[in-house]
């Protein structure tokens, strides 16, 4: 629940504009253009020819801000300086969009990108809770806690610690994401108190030497497992007499193991740590099961277990039972590492938040469950705390009454100590690595370096291992202070977390940047952060108390001792060196932050037109941007398609909110020789919206112009999101008289791909549209409709983004009421007799899904009615239970596709019934009843043919997916199984005129659509996916068919478009090269699709340079532009740079985080597909 709570709170619904430097900065950066004074000639930087282009940054507190020299702009313009005494200022460099956000925010931070970032979320997850190892850390240190409390210092001290260090983890996790630099705590100690570098370097000495936290931290992974490979050979020979030096041998294994791993094959560490986090929680369910069904039925008593107090260490009960917490606390220690390995995780300021605190979560309930179920199979208590065999071990054994048994179970365990080992240690050495790039140890120089063929720090890595040697060279001469060292790695741990976030709670909690991704709510954070404190305070001075009384030589705890003693070495080494030679953590201001390129070659003729662009063109040009109109750009942002299919990293990223804003961008784009890209939600799976050039969102140029009730008609910007357009339309008694699936498009987005529902009532939702106004390449606006610019209109109506940027659209809507639905489970022979009949003209609205493989179908028809609403008769399989599992199984049939039609059978079986004639209804107003739930990430093919060929196609289709005679596609089926359903509906556009000169539909009377859709289960591809899509579009071309635009068709080229649009294609690239006959607003999807062969470049557009495989599954997309090709170097450095894709649009976010809540809390995802 309170890991819910951080979720839900912690990323607010609109976060701000991610900043190229969020050290102290807030993260509002603004673009603007001038012209350079005293010269008629622009000065080409950025990549953006013949233009400026100047970030400037508003400050935070700690900065004084001065005014920009005169000859910087026309307006008054500030720029950025700082006083922070030990900072230092640098000089970023972009070229053509090569160097990474993560690079640069790293940059902002000081530091250039040395180690590369190849652990995924998930990697980062495993490092993480391998090193806290929780539920086998808490097993293997009972013998900690059952003399002082007993179980009941065991489970509520694990709950006790877990909450206590959850919100330690809350806290940091504000540090780490304003601030997500591989230093931590001293770092982020230097950001709150920059005036006092000690507390920094006290910090970092604590966090990172020997009793200090992560050296001694590494100890403790070979110690833990060569204690319970001791214990193994002890079970086994009661007689065996374990020395020193045999623990030694495998400690030093271990360690020697670990950093062989870590040096030799760092690039396999992620996988690794995938692995560490899969076979820990696997171990945990199959030990846990296993204990307790061996153990059946002499269990511990439950009164036992959640009550019994013992307190054998003559403490009084309280004290011992807070004594006990030590236990707690080392199974949760080390979620520090994710801010050690920041720097290695893409997209760390949300990314790095996240995994600190699910992993805290894990492990407190896999400890909790797991030390339950010990307790129930203990036995006797004394015999296991006694036990030279270890506590867990001798458990295993009571509760399997087997040697063997018992053994085998510790496997698991003992491989997590392995894991714990190298995660440890590849943690370790980054914090070594990062001190001493901050020149906070002795020989920093030497060991801050990285390797450049191996890519580690290996300097680093070799002073760990050093160290861990020396540790245990001194467990050979005393065990008591080689336990010290190790068990005081939990309070210099503790105390490091408390350090930061004492200086933010003295600052009133000011000292972070509002703009950071991570927010915990204000009245959440005060408990967090001051229960956090409470919780270090305390521990940290009782876990220093010996652990019985009286005390002697032999039981006293020396941890206060090795703790002191190297607290004075750091003070001693500030002393004499700290503070003469650390620079700390540096605080890095970008003044100017520019973005440069090599000026562009020459400009290329189009449509037998030269460009002016001699100097008097240039300055006539720029003098028709207005230098008043200025609007933020993102250069951070990384385009991702809603299916997650393709990514892309545009150059800027914009979101105009006026007019004149749209026109400027227009304008400078031309200007600069630069593509723009139209975007709206990114529904459409293909990579038509994919550029690493200009791309403009409108998400905030969305405002309803006007209504006109009588007419019926509703102007909106271009922007407007149909579920908002409708909102508004729904206050004037008005909706949308059709639908397709989804209302999350644009407007603009819907009717420029030819959206449409499924109806022979309606055709195309551009059917609607009454006049449009759109911003042509030279930045002018013009107005059409069917009476007026009629060429305009007719290419605007199925735009396909090649035309301009749709600023206002008027739009017809029709009286808003009520639908009422019901669906049916239909044999496929009853659909097909019925189609000539009435199955598509029964009701207003039908729509069918077919099960291929069952031969069956679901017909969905609806009406309009005065009734009031109904919801529809919910299950208990129709909501998260049905959409879990079916995505649980299409995942597991892209391993065996052969379940495909047992699984089809199973899942719809159980929504619909096992029979045919299943009835579900339900009544809603129409903007949401014609909705359906597209489930999981997809690929879509959908084409549209003429109705009366739809039972041929279909039963093609059906013998072809059946592997039966008929088919007639020439593809063999031989091991391959689809997906269900598939999609019919039904459109008429043959009423209408003008029609888009795009439209893909039946002119000469209704339209049949066919959607072959394939999911994503977990974002991995189907295997099916190609061989599928290539027979399916084969019977389409053949049937006469045109491809949806927004889909994924593969097999078309433009000399089938050409065949299949004729003579409106012609017209349509008359039209456009009239409007844009730079190619501003064309890419390589337009060139493959639309263009004749051979056609020449035009001056903007853009074209595609590579295609690479991105970490979610999907396609990293790279592009180029005509005129400014990327040199051999560049494309080189690109692509190797590529990083895991982050969603970044916020909209789209909040909306995929809705979806993701609605079916996890019962949203019932099947009523309707």
């Amino acid at each position: 629940m309170l890991l819910g709570m951080l979720v839900d709170f912690a990323w607010p619904e609109k976060i701000g504009r991610q900043s190229l430097s969020h050290c102290q900065l807030n993260s509002l950066v603004d673009l603007y253009f001038f012209e350079s004074e005293g010269s008629s000639t622009p000065t080409t930087v950025g990549g953006i020819t013949n233009m400026y282009t100047i970030f400037f940054v508003k400050t935070l507190r700690r900065m004084r801000v001065t005014r920009a020299p005169p000859h910087i702009g026309t307006r008054n313009d500030l720029r950025v300086a700082h006083d922070i005494s030990f900072s230092t200022t640098i000089s970023i460099t972009m070229t053509g969009g090569g160097i990474s956000d993560d690079a640069l925010q790293l940059a902002a931070l000081g530091h250039t990108q040395e180690l590369k970032r190849t652990f995924s979320p998930l990697a980062m997850l495993g490092l993480a809770f391998a090193i806290l190892n929780s539920w086998t850390a808490l097993a293997t240190s009972l013998s900690l806690a059952l003399p002082s409390g007993g179980p009941t210092s065991v489970l509520w001290g694990l709950i006790t610690a877990g909450i206590c260090n959850l919100c330690l983890a809350a806290s940091l996790a504000e540090f780490l994401s304003a601030y997500p630099s591989a230093g931590g705590q001293y770092h982020w100690a230097a950001m709150l108190c920059p005036n006092s570098r000690m507390i920094s370097w006290i910090t970092g000495w604590i966090n990172f030497y020997q009793v200090g936290g992560w050296m001694a931290l590494t100890a403790t992974g070979g110690l833990l497992g060569s204690q319970l490979i001791l214990g193994i050979i002890s079970l086994m020979s009661p007689s065996y007499d374990p020395k020193s030096w045999h623990q030694f041998l495998i400690y030093i294994g271990y360690n020697v193991f670990a950093f062989c791993l870590n040096a030799f094959a760092n690039r396999i560490i992620p996988h690794i740590d995938r692995g560490a986090i899969i076979w820990s929680i696997t171990g945990f369910v199959v030990v846990s099961i296993t204990i307790l069904a061996c153990a059946s039925p002499n269990y511990s008593s439950a009164e036992f277990v959640f009550g019994e107090f013992i307190n054998e260490t003559g403490w009084p009960d309280g004290v011992a039972w807070l004594l006990g917490l030590l236990q707690g606390g080392f199974g949760l220690t080390g979620y520090d590492a994710v801010a050690h390995m920041i720097e290695e995780i893409p997209n760390p300021r949300k990314t790095g938040p996240f995994v600190m605190i699910t992993c805290v979560a894990i492990g407190t309930f896999t400890g909790f469950i797991f030390l339950m179920c010990l307790l129930f199979v203990a036995g006797n208590i004394d015999d296991v705390i006694a036990s030279p065999a270890g506590p867990l071990l001798q458990i295993l054994y009571n509760a399997t009454s087997s040697r063997a048994g018992a053994i085998c179970l510790l496997m698991f365990p003992l491989v997590c100590t392995v894991f714990a080992t190298i995660a440890i240690m590849t943690t370790s050495s980054r914090m070594a690595w990062a001190f001493a790039r901050d020149r906070g140890l002795p020989a920093s120089k030497f060991f801050s370096k990285v390797h450049k063929g191996l890519d580690v720090p290996v300097n680093a890595l070799a002073l760990t291992l050093a160290l861990v040697i020396i540790f245990g060279c001194v467990f050979l001469g005393s065990s008591s202070a080689f336990n010290a060292i190790t068990s005081a790695s939990v309070v210099a741990l503790s105390i490091t977390y408390g350090i930061p976030i004492a200086l933010n709670v003295l600052q009133g909690r000011k000292g972070l940047p509002a703009d950071r991704a991570f927010i915990l709510p204000s009245w959440f954070a005060w408990f967090a952060n001051l229960l956090g404190l409470a919780y270090v305070i305390i521990t940290s001075v009782l876990f220093l108390f010996p652990p019985e009384l009286p005390v002697n030589s032999n039981n006293m705890n020396y941890c206060v001792v090795a703790f002191g003693i190297w607290l004075l070495i750091s003070l001693l080494t500030w002393i004499f060196d700290g503070r003469k030679n650390y620079t700390g953590p540096k605080v890095d201001i970008v003044d100017e932050h520019v973005l440069t390129a090599s000026p562009s070659p020459e400009v290329v003729r189009t449509n037998n037109n030269d460009l002016d662009y001699s100097e008097k063109g240039k300055e006539s040009d720029i003098r028709e941007v207005d230098p008043e109109v200025a609007f933020p750009v993102n250069s951070q942002h990384v385009h991702s398609t809603w299916a997650r299919t393709f990514h892309s990293r545009p150059e800027l990223y914009m979101q105009p909110e006026t007019t004149e804003e749209i026109q400027k961008i227009i304008k400078l784009a031309r200007r600069s020789r630069r593509r723009i890209v139209v975007v709206g939600c990114g529904h459409s799976p293909s990579d038509i919206t994919c550029t690493s050039s200009w791309m403009v969102n409108l998400d905030k140029y969305n405002r309803v112009l006007n209504v006109d009730r009588e007419s019926k008609r509703l102007t909106v910007q271009g922007g407007i999101r149909l579920r908002d357009l409708n909102l508004a339309a729904s206050k004037h008694g008005l909706t949308m008289s059709n639908l397709g699936s989804i209302h999350d498009q644009s407007i603009v987005g819907a009717i420029s791909t030819g959206t449409h529902g499924s109806t022979l009532k309606h055709g195309l939702m551009s059917d609607s549209v009454k006049s449009i106004r759109v911003a042509l390449s030279d930045g002018s606006i013009a107005y059409c409709s069917a009476d007026e610019n009629q060429d305009l209109f007719r290419a605007a109506l199925t735009s396909l983004g090649a035309l301009g940027i749709i600023t206002e659209v008027e739009f017809e809507m029709t009286d808003a009421t009520n639908i009422e639905w019901e669906q049916t489970l239909k044999p496929l022979d009853w659909v097909l007799s019925r189609w000539d009949k009435d199955l598509w003209t029964n009701k207003e609205f039908t729509r069918v899904w077919w099960l291929p493989y069952m031969k069956r179908a679901i017909v969905w028809s609806a009406s309009k009615t005065d009734k009031p609403e109904r919801p529809p008769v919910s299950s208990w399989y129709g909501g998260s239970v049905g959409f879990h599992t079916y995505q649980i199984l299409l995942w597991v049939s892209n391993y065996v596709p052969s379940i495909l039609p047992a699984i089809e059978w199973f899942v719809f079986g159980m929504q619909y019934g096992f029979s045919d004639h299943a009835v579900t209804s339900g009544i809603e107003p129409q903007r949401t009843g014609l909705l359906m739930n597209c489930l999981y990430s997809q690929f879509v093919n959908e084409w549209a043919l003429p109705l009366e060929k739809g039972p041929e196609a279909i039963t093609r289709l059906s013998a072809w997916i059946n592997g039966e005679e008929g088919s007639g596609i020439p593809f063999s089926n031989k091991g391959l199984y689809v997906h269900a359903p598939v999609e019919v509906r039904v459109s008429d556009t043959s009423r209408v005129q003008p029609r888009p000169w795009m439209d893909n539909t039946n002119a000469n009377g209704p339209t049949l659509y066919l959607n072959a859709t394939l999911y994503r289960p977990f974002l991995k591809d189907p295997p099916c996916h190609e061989r599928y899509y290539e027979a399916f579009e084969y019977l389409m071309k053949e049937l006469g068919a045109k491809p949806h635009w927004a889909k994924n068709f593969s097999t078309v080229t433009n000399d089938d478009m050409q065949n299949m649009f004729g003579d409106n294609l012609t017209s349509f690239l008359r039209v456009r090269d009239e409007a844009d006959p730079d190619g501003v607003f064309l890419g390589a999807w337009h060139r493959r699709y639309l263009l004749p062969a051979n056609h020449p470049r035009y001056a903007c557009e853009e074209k595609e340079m590579a295609r690479t495989k991105a970490a979610d599954g999907g396609k990293n997309w790279f592009g180029e532009l005509t005129n400014n090709p990327r040199t051999a170097d560049e494309k080189t450095a690109l692509l190797s740079s590529t990083q895991g894709p982050e969603h970044d649009d916020l909209e789209d976010q909040r909306r995929f985080r809705e979806t993701a809540a609605e079916s996890l809390f019962g949203t019932k995802v099947f009523d309707k597909m």
